[in-house]
């Protein structure tokens, strides 16, 4: 089981003293040796984005749909998609740095 909440790239990724190439590259892997995960929790504002496995709602309707169906979560699946997401985001947004760095 992971608890994971509000991990979402700013758009120019350069800006942020906390995100470099090194130190989330090492969460991706710490993430890939965690696999399985069998029970992925979302909390927080972000969580509720319907990013992977929510679809779009007010946290009301998102709270009704987790007390009529207590397995939401329980879904192997959910977290490698949304670790798999959230790598796809960093590559497309370094090649963007990279590429800015490279003409600059």
């Amino acid at each position: 089981m992971i608890e994971f909440c509000c991990w979402e790239f700013p758009d120019d990724i350069s800006r942020s003293p906390y995100i470099n190439e090194a130190s989330v590259q090492h969460t991706f892997a710490t993430w890939a040796k965690l696999l399985p995960v069998d029970i992925y929790l979302e909390n927080g504002i972000y969580g509720w984005g319907g990013i992977v496995s929510q679809p779009s709602g007010t946290i009301s309707e998102r709270i009704a749909k987790l007390k009529a169906d207590s397995k939401l979560n329980v879904n192997r699946d959910i977290f490698r998609a949304y670790a798999a997401a959230r790598e796809v985001e960093f590559q497309e947004k370094l090649a963007k740095v990279k590429a800015s760095s490279a003409t600059n």
